[in-house]
């Protein structure tokens, strides 16, 4: 008997039109189907676009409060609260509030203080927050235990002082005392009053004492008063100084602790291993026991470090700086960063050189994708805490980054070393001293562009600031040397040296061969010769805030005809436009994706426009991102799983576009499938 191999390949569709047979023994080629008995070319659903987050830049945020107990993490920032029980792994995001000033825990219950007063609460670990908790507009809250203090007015001005029972469950008054100032002890509280006494309670504010004035008197609303086991500290600026009671108020020592600190803010933040004092200007100091002397503990962050916020407490003193937390590990007397991760930063702006990209983070920080965007290393930023950063751009291997008032900075080495372009413009016209700010940087084709502005005094009682400049600053040489192009722009004043004044330019764009400069309130200009000369480009553009010209967001050109995103206040139109004769007169598109939004960022990616949009007015207010196809003729939300944030800026790498959010990172959409 002669056995027949089975053949090695299955059927394809036969020749001359007609398919081949088929069955579960003899299934089709690749590519058919097998449909009643005869293979037929398969038809392939597309998949779905999909939108993924990069897991980057890593940071968490924009600070302004934090809590860190045995079991929970808070985060308070410009307008929201993140909390993780996982020690940093995952995070959850609460409903929006306005900036959060401080945190308290009262028990079990945590209060959130905001900078509008707004005094809300959470007892289930921080899933939910309800707000107010008191009918005052709250300047503190203290708590001892599960008793909380809260200081405050009303709606007449009228201030009170408040005791609140089982973690502010049931409120009553404190009579006849207005605190500026509080330390609450167990069971004991010392105040200054407004009046500038300084008195103590024994049982929790029924009944109060008198005593000496204290030797801080004269700092007023600087002083920073905190309970230490039976210590009372208080704490004054200019000079750093600090005082120490061991007798809860009666008598007081003294010890200054840095004589040129101008802090904004401080902390003194009680922990089983010392009391610390910590202010956002850089100073970090110890000390171990009431009785002993403070000792600087600066060690593990870098000099100058500007803290964000703090928190002390059983589980230690903790500091967040440049989007990350820092403990001090009284094994080593130095601080060191903690194990958490997370994505929680704002993504101003990116920049892309060819698979390298690089985005601006919280106005400081600056993080590089070698990868198209997929994955993201933070790299060395340039006086990050003292330098406001305000754009960026890239090319050629090289990366710039435009900061407020210290000019312009280029790194040649992917983010390692920085090099500050003494060159640039100054604003008193001395080479390295007082440069122009840059609000905006474009590289193209072998030119950088930088965009100058300022708050310049144009003079009179009031200073009459005005956001100024002296034009678009070229440099053919990656910043060695500049050029000013300022023809056909409009003088606004002369500063005190008799030089003319521009209006300050907040965005430059190239399109259709063209520049396009946006100003604060000249409106819109353009430039065919490489940004020598300008003339206006405003005509059919709406309105913007204060009754000046809708500043530009983004243009991009298509088939000819230009679209532009633009800011525009909030009765007025879309914020998309189009120009159809190089950019000299705009008109509404055919077009916008539905709602009463506004545009937040614009791109081409191909031959299709893709749009980031909102609503006005609202903090959450994220109506997603939308594509068009045949030039804002029709919309169509653009991909799944989009992000839950706005997105700032749209950017298109080679095979992607990536999408900077508000507190979310970088998200990533590839476009192979695109059509």
């Amino acid at each position: 008997m002669t056995l027949l191999a089975c053949t090695s390949e299955p059927p394809a569709a036969g020749g001359g039109g007609e398919a081949a047979s088929c069955s579960a023994q003899r299934p089709c080629a690749e590519g058919f189907d097998c449909i009643e008995g005869r293979c037929v070319e398969e038809t392939r659903t597309p998949e779905p676009l999909t939108w993924l987050p990069t897991e980057g830049p890593e940071g968490l945020g924009l600070l302004s409060a934090l809590l860190v107990d045995e079991e929970r993490i808070f985060l308070g920032g410009y307008g929201s609260i993140a909390v993780s029980a996982d020690g940093g792994s995952t995070w959850r995001e609460s409903e929006p509030l306005a900036r959060v000033e401080e945190f308290v825990q009262a028990g079990s219950a945590v209060f959130a203080r905001t900078i509008d007063g707004v005094l809300s609460v959470t007892r289930d670990g921080g899933n939910g927050w309800n707000a107010p908790v008191v009918p005052l507009t709250v300047s503190s809250v203290h708590a001892d235990g599960t008793t909380v203090y809260v200081v405050g007015f009303d709606g007449t001005g009228s201030f009170s002082f408040l005791r609140g029972s089982n973690g502010g469950l049931s409120w009553e008054a404190i009579p006849d005392l207005l605190p500026s100032h509080l330390a609450v002890g167990e069971g004991w509280l010392v105040v200054q009053a407004q009046d500038g006494r300084l008195l103590r309670s024994e049982d929790r504010g029924t009944t109060w004492e008198e005593l000496s004035d204290p030797p801080f008197t004269s700092a007023g609303s600087d002083v920073v008063l905190q309970a230490w086991g039976e210590a009372v500290v208080a704490l004054t600026d200019r000079p750093l100084q600090a005082f120490v009671s061991l007798d809860r108020g009666a008598t007081w020592s003294s010890q200054v602790l840095d004589d040129a600190s101008f802090a904004s803010q401080r902390w003194l933040l009680p922990a089983a291993d010392g009391l610390f004092a910590v202010t956002n200007g850089g100073a970090f100091h110890r000390l171990a026991t009431p009785d002993g002397s403070w000792q600087e503990v600066e060690e593990g962050l870098p000099a100058g470090a500007f803290v964000e916020a703090a928190s002390g407490g059983s589980a230690g003193a903790w500091v967040a700086y440049q989007g990350m937390l820092y403990r001090f590990d009284p094994a080593t007397s130095a601080w060191a960063p903690g194990s958490f991760r997370a994505v929680r930063t704002t993504v101003d702006a990116v920049a892309v050189d060819g698979e390298t990209v690089w985005a601006l983070v919280e106005g400081k920080i600056v993080h590089r994708s070698d990868d198209g965007g997929k994955s993201w290393e933070r790299v060395a930023s340039p006086g990050a805490d003292v330098l406001a950063i305000r754009s960026i751009a890239a090319g050629d291997g090289k990366v710039w980054i435009g900061t407020w008032y210290h000019g312009v900075f280029r790194s040649d080495d992917g983010g390692a070393s920085w090099i500050a372009l003494d060159s640039f413009p100054s604003m008193i016209g001395q080479p390295g001293v007082q440069p122009w700010g840059v609000e905006d940087l474009l590289y193209s084709e072998g030119t950088l562009y930088a965009g100058t502005w300022a708050m310049v005094s144009m003079g009179g009682d009031d200073g009459n600031f005005a956001y100024a400049g002296i034009g678009l600053a070229r440099s053919g040489d990656f910043g060695a040397s500049w050029t000013i192009g300022d023809g056909g722009l409009p003088s606004i004043g002369r500063d005190s040296r008799g030089e003319t004044l521009r209006d300050g330019v907040n965005r430059i764009v190239k399109a259709d061969g063209k520049l396009f400069l946006s100003t604060y309130g000249s409106g819109l200009f353009r430039s065919s010769d490489d940004g020598a000369t300008w003339e206006p480009a405003s005509s059919g553009l709406p309105g913007g805030v204060l009754d000046a010209t809708a500043f530009l967001v983004d243009l991009v050109e298509q088939d000819g005809v230009l679209f532009a995103a633009v800011g525009v206040a909030r009765d007025t139109a879309s914020g998309v436009v189009e120009s159809r004769d190089g950019g000299l007169t705009w008109r509404a598109p055919a077009s916008v994706p539905p709602g009463a939004c506004s545009a937040r960022a614009l791109a081409r990616v191909g031959d299709h426009l893709v749009l980031s949009w909102d609503r006005f007015g609202e903090i959450e207010a994220n109506e997603g991102i939308w594509v068009s196809s045949d030039g804002a003729g029709t919309w169509e939300r653009l991909g799944t799983g989009q992000p839950a944030l706005p997105a700032d800026n749209l950017t298109a790498t080679g095979d992607a576009i990536l999408a900077g959010t508000e507190r979310n990172g970088v998200w990533r959409l590839p476009t192979g499938l695109l059509e």
